[in-house]
């Protein structure tokens, strides 16, 4: 959906945002407008406003710079210097700008322009998230704008092994378009996997929203809120997916360059990029509670180390490391293998020859009856592995103000005999403890506060057992989130609840309504292979019945291929059910007209088989002959075909000459699915048949589009002669495997009912509850999940003083 359409806001300080709608419905609404950062279904955890005094340099706690020339101009040929100058980059109104000048051979280095590339690399990294900016780019040929982000291993494996994700780029080439892309091995450069997005007027005449959402096997990208691009592993595959570990943000403006292309002459400076404000967002309660959960500081930072004696023992057990494992009581063996980044915790042992117990927690605020997710990494290296009886878990307890354990929760018990050496185990916190007796109790990866809660504490353990058991256990990206239950502002309807069982799944169902009970309106597209199906309408009027459709099925396409079923109400003869004859009929023929009848016998000759056939019979005028010979063109029902399909049409005919000659023809026409005609075949002569049944074949061919084909066959006489000819046909076949399924009307149910719809987000997880207090609410349908478009929830009004809402679960990827 498009968010920024659908919830846009203006704040006071201009900028633009996005509003946070909740609410609780029960046949009512009520909801509460949240702050212009808000956005729907995710929490902020960084943003720059640009807030700071005009003339200022951009906050250095979360920006670095780029400076110089690069290597062959940033490894694109651009032309630009890169400074720190505030006349490169500054605050105004509020807004970076970033801004482009044209400075002769500035500080000896042959660039004729400078400009600023601004980082938070060392300042600002994320794995996963939302990332989003207000940008208005600058005009002209040969300026190359971007926000974008690259790997935090830039520095040590280089570009493109880091990965880099384009969030916009703008070239001024091509004034109406911006590129969303994203490089690594195998696919940089020119190679690259890329979606443009077309404005249809100049992307510099405005202010646009920037954005991509990154998850661990998808990157999404939007302009105002518009999804215009998807990235997926299988996307670039057999080259690796580069998407994996923290990047960081970049803004600069470069001029030239291989991209950017050649700078128009004409151009005057400076130029500006401007910058509304920059933000990442992670899922609503998704976001990590834990500080420094990667270990990324290098220390220990926000982490109380403990040893057996529950002291607080910071590095003699428990040590930020990114050095070599233990080799037998020697420096050296192989580098640590971090999970993400540079840094893991290791713990192990204090070889006391007693049971000990060393780690490290964090301890968090926490409510009574929340919700808490709990999960880590372990690795454990042949070098220094995990050996005897030693053991490691993660573990979440939920404690009062007196520090008394309310309740315990482990993960699975890490032990030499199921470690995997030197791979990254997912630890997930999923077994409910006896706080006394340690016996497993319940299992679930929702660990639930009880009364009385006022903190919860995510620890990291590591129990060596009586002796010298050796080994350690490396620990990496540990999360603690809170599971955030949000309900939604919704839409609530009353009306009419229809309801239909479907017997077969193989069959198609048709809801079709009428307000008279005779004319039947096809309603939404028929349902398929299901056990059930409802509709909501807001009407509570009308007749509502399902139309059930058989599978289609292999054989003959013809209706009455035998001439057997007759509809003389049709006809001024006597004709056949499914066939008619196009132009003028007589019942008479002989007078100098033509007639399709259905016979039983034909002056002496019989139907070859059943007990009727089709008669054809044309004539001309008698003398004075007339100018104008009968044409008679007999054609059959539409016959489902398969486009671009070798089909064979066969059929039984004879002759009955009563005077002059004639020339019989088949012709097969085509029509698509809306019924328009597209093509035929052509037309073959079957006039030197005798007055024996005989088969006729016809082969041919659909062409590419058609749904439908119509046997047709003329009978055309010479003017200006005495002529008198009789066709019989009779025992028409065509196979197809397009066969449409029988009708059979199926009953339905339609009493009160209620609709709930609300707008989604692509990923997340919803789901309703109801209550008949307010205090109670219970699930009613489980999670779905969301795709961005208006989801909608009805069902029957079983108790009329019940109340409803829709639950935001969070992320479900």
């Amino acid at each position: 959906m498009n968010l920024l359409t659908n919830y846009q806001g203006e704040n006071q300080n201009g900028k633009r945002g996005v509003g946070l709608g909740l609410g609780l419905i029960s046949f009512f609404l009520f909801g509460l407008q949240a702050s212009g950062q808000s956005l729907p279904g995710w929490d902020l955890v960084w943003a720059d406003e640009f807030t700071q005094a005009d003339g200022t340099a951009p906050d250095s706690t979360k920006w670095g710079y780029d400076i110089g020339r690069g290597s062959n101009g940033w490894g694109n040929q651009e032309l630009q210097y890169y400074t720190s100058r505030t006349d490169n980059a500054r605050i105004e109104n509020n807004e970076l700008v970033i801004e482009v000048r044209q400075e002769t051979n500035y500080a000896n280095s042959g660039a004729n322009y400078t400009s600023a590339r601004l980082l938070t690399e060392n300042k600002g990294d994320w794995q996963y998230g939302r990332f989003e900016a207000r940008i208005k780019v600058p005009e002209g040929s040969g300026l190359w704008p971007a926000f974008w982000m690259l790997g935090d291993n830039f520095r040590t494996v280089g570009w493109p092994f880091c990965g880099e994700i384009d969030i916009m780029e703008f070239v001024g080439r091509k004034p109406q378009e911006i590129f969303g892309t994203i490089h690594g091995p195998g696919y940089e450069g020119g190679r690259s996997f890329s979606g443009i997005y077309d404005f249809g007027v100049d992307v510099s005449d405005e202010y646009h929203v920037y954005a991509v959402e990154w998850e661990e096997d998808v990157i999404r990208w939007y302009v105002d809120g518009i999804l215009f691009h998807t990235a997926e592993p299988s996307d670039i595959a057999p080259n690796s997916w580069e998407f994996d570990h923290p990047f960081f943000m970049i803004l600069n403006v470069a001029v030239g360059g291989n991209f950017g292309g050649a700078l128009d002459p004409n151009l005057t400076f400076p130029r500006r990029m401007q910058v509304d404000y920059v933000r990442v967002y992670t899922p609503a309660g998704d976001a990590n509670k834990l500080i420094n959960p990667g270990l990324e500081s290098g220390d220990l930072s926000a982490w109380t180390p403990y040893d057996s004696d529950g002291a607080n023992d910071p590095g003699a057990f428990v040590e930020s490391t990114s050095a070599t494992y233990f080799n037998n009581g020697n420096g050296g063996g192989d580098n640590v293998l971090t999970h993400s980044g540079t840094f893991v915790a290791k713990i192990f042992g204090d070889f006391t020859g007693a049971e000990n117990f060393n780690g490290m927690y964090q301890e968090l605020a926490a409510e009574p009856e929340t919700t808490w997710n709990a999960s880590g990494f372990a690795l454990t290296h042949p070098q220094d592995l995990m050996v005897g009886s030693n053991t490691s878990w993660l573990e979440v307890t939920f404690r009062d103000d007196s520090d008394d354990v309310l309740a315990l929760h482990r993960s699975d018990i890490l032990t030499a005999d199921n470690v995997t050496p030197a791979s990254w185990m997912e630890l997930t916190v999923t077994n409910e403890l006896d706080p006394e007796t340690f016996s497993v109790i319940g299992v679930g990866a929702d660990l639930e506060a009880p009364v009385g809660t006022t903190k919860v504490r995510y620890q990291i353990v590591f129990q060596q057992e009586a002796g010298f058991d050796g080994g350690s256990m490396y620990f990496d990206d540990l999360s603690l989130r809170e599971v955030v239950v949000v309900p939604l502002e919704v839409d609530f309807e009353m009306g009419s609840y229809v309801s239909w069982s479907a017997s077969d799944d193989t069959s198609d169902y048709q809801l079709q309504v009428s307000s008279d009970g005779n004319n039947w309106t096809d309603v939404e597209a028929a349902a398929s292979g299901i056990s059930a199906q409802s509709y909501f309408a807001t009407d509570t009027d009308r007749s509502y019945r399902v139309v059930e459709t058989s599978a289609g099925s292999f054989g003959n396409g013809v209706s009455n291929p035998d001439f057997e079923d007759t509809e003389p109400a049709n006809h001024p003869s006597t004709g056949a059910a499914h066939w008619r004859i196009s132009g003028a009929e007589d019942t008479t023929p002989e007078n100098g007209t033509t007639s399709m009848t259905v016979e039983t016998s034909y002056e002496g000759f019989l139907p070859r088989g059943g007990s009727r056939m089709l008669v054809i019979e044309s004539s001309t005028p008698p003398t004075p002959a007339s100018v104008n010979a009968p044409y008679s063109d007999v054609r059959s029902a539409f016959i489902p075909v398969d486009e671009a399909t070798d089909y064979e049409l066969t059929f039984y005919a004879a002759h009955v000459v009563k005077n002059g000659g004639a020339n019989p023809q088949t012709n097969i026409r085509f029509f698509n699915s809306s019924s328009n005609f597209i093509g035929e075949s052509g037309f073959s002569s079957f006039s030197s048949l005798g007055s024996d049944w005989t088969a006729v074949n016809k082969d041919f061919t659909t062409p590419i589009g058609a749904a439908f084909a119509e046997i047709s066959w003329i009978q055309a006489l010479g003017a200006g002669n005495d002529f008198h000819w009789v066709t019989l046909i009779d025992e028409v076949e065509l196979l197809t495997d397009n066969l449409p399924g029988t009708e059979t009307i199926v009953p339905v149910t339609v009493e009160q009912g209620y609709e709930i719809a609300w707008p989604s987000i692509l990923g997340r997880s919803y789901q309703i509850t109801s209550s008949s207090d307010l205090l109670d609410f219970s699930t009613i349908e489980t999670a779905t999940t969301g795709d961005g478009t208006l989801l909608k929830h009805h069902g029957p009004v079983t108790d009329t003083k019940r109340f409803y809402r829709v639950e935001d679960l969070g992320s479900s990827f």
